[in-house]
């Protein structure tokens, strides 16, 4: 089931067992759902897109990159808080913004 693809599984699936299930792939935390909208897919998109952006590595620009993009693009619409711990690489958080921001509009 948490095989999907992720950017069609932003568009189309909307059963919440479904983005539980997802958020428990990931490494154990203490993940509040109530910091997340009170939705499991807006937990599942705010904790994916600060997973990638923490391992994102500046000195591999080229590809992970785009795929920090891609993230952000699909996930724009379930993303309205991000919180990081650390960021090991220098992502550029201005396009990355500018991604999100543009296709709100």
């Amino acid at each position: 089931m948490g095989d999907l693809d992720l950017k069609i599984a932003s568009e189309f699936v909307f059963d919440e067992n479904y983005w539980k299930q997802r958020c428990q792939q990931f490494p154990p935390r203490n993940y509040q759902i109530n910091e997340h909208g009170l939705t499991w897919k807006q937990l599942f998109f705010e904790t994916h897109l600060q997973q990638c952006l923490e391992e994102h590595d500046s000195h591999e620009e080229g590809r992970r990159g785009l795929d920090l993009l891609s993230v952000a693009s699909y996930s724009q619409n379930y993303i309205f808080t991000l919180k990081t711990q650390q960021l090991l690489g220098h992502p550029n958080l201005d396009l990355l913004c500018q991604t999100v921001w543009n296709s709100v509009q």
